[in-house]
């Protein structure tokens, strides 16, 4: 189990668009809601996009006018 700067539990989580071909992964703390260690994939997972803050940025904003078409979100 990793642990937060501010001493928290972290789990794993991940967001998908399979109208935009993306899966972005990471790990957020359960107790202050820090987002760390983005990785932004292809939807089937074969190719890395981006990592970091970059990767966050360019799914929200892919993603951010077709939140009321049918996204999976996890």
């Amino acid at each position: 189990v990793m642990q937060c700067a501010c001493g928290g539990e972290t789990k794993d989580s991940m967001s998908i668009s399979k109208l935009h071909d993306l899966r972005w992964e990471f790990v957020i703390c359960k107790s202050c809601g820090r987002i760390d260690m983005d990785i932004l994939f292809d939807y089937s997972r074969t190719k890395i996009i981006l990592k970091g803050y970059q990767a966050r940025l360019f799914y929200r904003e892919q993603t951010i006018n077709s939140k009321n078409s049918n996204e999976d979100e996890e």
